[in-house]
C-alpha cells in the first residue's frame, strides 16, 4: 500500500513541477521580451532628433 501511494505522489509532484517549468518559462519569456522593449527604447532615446 505505501508503495502506491509513494507512485501517485511522485506522478502528482511531476505534474506539478512540469506546471511549474511552464509557468516559469512563460515569465521568462514575458522578461526577455520586456529586456528588449526597454532596450529598444533606449536606443530610440540615443538616436539624434534630426536624422539626415
Amino acid at each position: 500500500m505505501e508503495r502506491k501511494m509513494l507512485i501517485r505522489n511522485i506522478s502528482y509532484m511531476e505534474r506539478e513541477l512540469s506546471e511549474m517549468k511552464k509557468e516559469l518559462a512563460k515569465l521568462d519569456a514575458q522578461n526577455e521580451q520586456q529586456e528588449g522593449l526597454e532596450s529598444q527604447e533606449v536606443r530610440t532615446a540615443r538616436q539624434p532628433y534630426f536624422q539626415l
